[in-house]
């Protein structure tokens, strides 16, 4: 059974195994070594170890392996020096080998453990090549401070994001730990050294937390640590990137807080954004319509919210919310069971700090027990309606029967009897019927109210003195408008004389009350004039507590209100930021081009003055250096390119698609070195509304790419076309190039993030995040599709400004 789970655990070792003998001889391989270096078992069984070896150094390792045979031990070979095994087909592979003893009753063998490391040789190289243009960059950073500590914490760089951000100056940081920026309670705790370890021990390690500048204020701060390693994998320190994020803290609390409100309002809240789509959905909805908000979160509302409307049709709510932002009526909601709920809606437009409407605001009001209690009380009163008929009709019968009393005494008896037992039964039942609407009244939440033509109480429910603080005598003591807001006195006023004038027809009210404690509740309600009717003889009102729901939009109007200030403050930032790269551009204009002209001239000057004194690798080198800073020059141009597309200004024209891609690939056709000719598919193109300029560059980067990556094609292929998708008009490029593998699609249109090595295709990684400005700052998306070596395709699609003009082009 061991045996069984060695070779098993063997066999499936990720590295190549290679066990020999004291003599060198090859006695076992596992499948990975066959893989690695391409021989098969037969063949390396037996042979010398040094087969694997580089052919310079075959003696030097047959003296290593007998001092090893010596001294046996666990180590790793060739410790601080660059390894590298042969494989069959002669190729040299870079390789870390650990070296173990392995011991048996046949004597000491060695098995050394095999790691191809041309991956990670290959992205260090790129690592130290693209380090000096990072360096650069770091340097100029304002908004973030990012410097390198060393091994025990101390502060070894400092860019000018460190000193904007911190207070100190280099001069007064460099060398010192970087506990200064700690409060003395952290340090105490040894929390600096503990987010060094868990740095040390994850790679890099981030945090927030409150930290300390100069002049001993704080802020709050997002920190990332990353632990370094030099080329031989020693650990050499740390790198620290930290960014101010007080404003953003404070905002995501303030967010948190009116969220929280909105969580904890009795009733139901649910907010959506432009499309419908349910952003928000509370404790008090889940529970009165059944659904969980992570069911119903990103999806449309009316797949969710199956509605009936009363009086007006959904088209016509929506244009009255266009034209007021606000709606307010009652429906029926269906719960996730199919149990209809009545309730009262007030719709409301959220608008963001620019006053832009970018959602819709949702308060629901449970009605379905008041409405049970109208449609009961509708009963009650039809049946006392049809009884008070029954009893007239009973009185003409009696007078029938008082007449015929004279006819006959003893029938006029007998009709007496028979009438009093009827009279009885329905008393009795009268009085039950009293009875079970008194009941329903009195335990209503809602406030039931009778009132004489001069707004004067005759009835209250008991709801009445919990919601006001009144008694009812205390009520009747008071004069009509007494104690309404003064603001409202007029609304009420107007609303009696409509209820004068239209009898039976129930009439809305909202108004503020003074509680008998002294402060204001809302109230809102119906009120219907039955002073005609002379079983009632009263004007009848319905009336619930809308407090809590005022001081929710109070709470949500006074947001957006901080939102616009905000705005405004911001907008200022941006303006700062904006005269500060300028600042930068210039300066990468002048002051780092003119050390690139004089590199270029003394190299010329070299080449052409001492040319003849030069061996071929100082000629070699001379020709580096010029590329090399040609290059520089052309990642400045980009830069350059890349900053100003963020501020540049975007004017929109009608813009000839067609002859500007045809002349544009024509350009590149007229440049071809080789004798490969590209195979041009252009469709026909439909003309947009875009920036000419800008516009033109896109279709310069992308064309050109395609003319890069497909340059190393026996037939090479471009197609350019068009679509719509998704309602918007789309354009691509299409080429049967290297490809890219589509998981690292994310880092196209990033800067400097390139998937193809520098020494395969030229370019500085900056052409294609120009493309992702230009096409986001006109409102599109760009995005890209390729397989390894079957082509790539890059797709953007903008807005249409003008529909006549691209609908009658395509």
């Amino acid at each position: 059974m061991k045996d069984e789970m060695f070779a098993a655990l063997f066999e499936a070792a990720p590295d190549a195994i290679v066990i020999s003998n004291d003599k060198g001889e090859i006695i076992l391989i596992n499948r990975q070594t066959e893989k690695l270096f391409g021989y098969t078992r037969q063949e390396l069984i037996g042979k010398q170890v040094e087969v694997l070896v580089p052919g310079n150094l075959h003696s030097k390792h047959i003296g290593q392996r007998a001092v090893y045979m010596a001294l046996p031990n666990v180590r790793a070979m060739g410790a601080g020096f660059d390894l590298f095994a042969v494989c069959k087909d002669g190729t040299r592979l870079p390789v870390e080998i650990s070296l173990s003893p392995v011991v048996t009753k046949d004597g000491t063998f060695i098995s050394a453990s095999v790691r191809d490391i041309s991956v990670r040789k290959k992205a260090e190289e790129i690592l130290k090549q693209t380090t000096r243009d990072y360096q650069l960059l770091v340097s100029s950073v304002k908004d973030y401070a990012i410097f390198l500590l060393d091994k025990v914490g101390r502060i070894a760089t400092w860019n000018s994001g460190a000193e904007h951000i911190k207070g100190y100056t280099a001069a007064e940081i460099m060398g010192r730990p970087m506990e200064v920026f700690y409060a003395l309670e952290e340090v105490e705790l040894g929390e600096p050294n503990r987010n060094l370890q868990k740095a040390l021990l994850q790679g890099s390690f981030e945090t927030e937390g409150l930290r300390v500048k100069k002049d001993g204020s704080t802020f709050y701060a997002n920190i990332v640590f990353t632990t370094l390693y030099n080329e031989a994998g020693e650990f050499c320190g740390f790198a620290k990137v930290t960014k101010d994020i007080t404003e953003k803290r404070k905002n995501e609390e303030h967010i948190q807080f009116l969220a929280s409100i909105a969580e904890n309002i009795q009733d139901p809240v649910i907010t959506s954004d432009n499309n419908y789509i349910i952003t928000r959905w509370n404790k008090a909805a889940e529970k009165l319509l059944e659904w969980k908000s992570e069911e119903v979160i990103g999806k449309l509302a009316s797949e969710i919210l199956k509605v009936i409307y009363a009086d007006e049709s959904r088209e016509q709510i929506l244009e009255d919310l266009d034209v007021k932002h606000f709606w307010q009526g009652e429906c029926i909601y269906y719960t996730k069971s199919g149990i209809p709920v009545n309730v009262m809606l007030t719709v409301s437009r959220l608008k963001d700090a620019g006053g832009k409407i970018k959602g819709n605001l949702v308060l629901v009001r449970d009605i379905t027990q008041r409405k049970k209690a109208e449609e009961t009380l509708s009963k009650i009163n039809n049946k006392l309606a049809f009884e008070n008929e029954e009893k007239k009709k009973r009185e003409a019968e009696l007078l029938i029967a008082n007449s015929e009393l004279k006819k006959s005494e003893a029938a006029l008896n007998r009709s007496n009897v028979e009438l009093e037992g009827k009279v009885k039964e329905r008393t009795e039942e009268l009085y039950r019927n009293e009875k079970q609407f008194r009941i329903l009244v009195e335990n209503s939440v809602d406030i039931i109210t009778m009132v004489d033509e001069n707004l004067n109480t005759s009835y209250r429910s008991p709801s009445a003195e919990r919601i006001t603080g009144y008694s009812l005598e205390e009520r009747k003591a008071l004069l009509g408008l007494d104690k309404i807001h003064p603001d409202d006195v007029v609304t009420l006023r107007n609303v009696l004389v409509e209820l004068k004038k239209y009898p039976q027809k129930p009439f809305p009210l909202s108004y503020r009350i003074t509680h008998k404690d002294g402060h204001y509740i809302w109230l809102e309600g119906t009120a219907i004039n039955l002073l005609d009717d002379p079983s009632i003889k009263a004007i009848v009102v319905n009336i619930r507590d809308i407090t809590e729901r005022k001081k929710a939009e109070e709470e949500i109007n006074k947001f957006n209100a901080e939102l616009e200030g905000k705005v405004t403050v911001r907008t200022e930032q941006l303006r700062k930021t904006n005269e500060e790269l300028e600042a930068f551009s210039y300066s990468v204009s002048h002051d780092l081009r003119s050390p690139l002209r004089a590199i270029i001239g003394f190299a010329t000057i070299l080449e052409e003055d001492y040319g003849v004194r030069l061996d071929d690798e100082g000629k070699r080198i001379i020709a580096v250096i010029k590329n090399n800073t040609l290059k520089m020059g052309h990642l400045i141009d980009d830069l350059l390119m890349f900053s100003r597309m963020g501020r540049q200004d975007i004017v929109k024209t009608v813009v000839d698609t067609e002859p500007m891609v045809k002349e544009i690939a024509g350009s590149f056709t007229d440049q071809k070195n080789d004798e490969k000719e590209i195979q041009w598919i252009i469709h026909p193109l439909p003309k947009m509304k875009a920036d000419f300029n800008t516009m033109r560059q896109v279709w310069i980067n992308l064309i050109s790419n395609a003319v890069k990556y497909s340059g190393k094609r026996t037939h090479p292929k471009i197609e350019i076309g068009s679509f719509m998708h998704d309602g918007l008009l789309t354009f691509f490029v299409e080429d049967n190039g290297v490809g890219f593998d589509i998981k690292y699609k994310n880092k196209l249109f990033k800067v400097f993030q390139r998937l193809h090595a520098p020494a395969d295709f030229e370019g500085t990684g900056i052409g294609l995040a120009i493309v992702e400005k230009i096409i986001t700052k006109h409102g599109g998306k760009v995005w890209a599709e390729a397989e390894l070596d079957k082509g790539a395709s890059f797709y953007f699609c903008i807005p249409d400004g003008d529909k006549e003009i691209i609908a009658t082009n395509i």
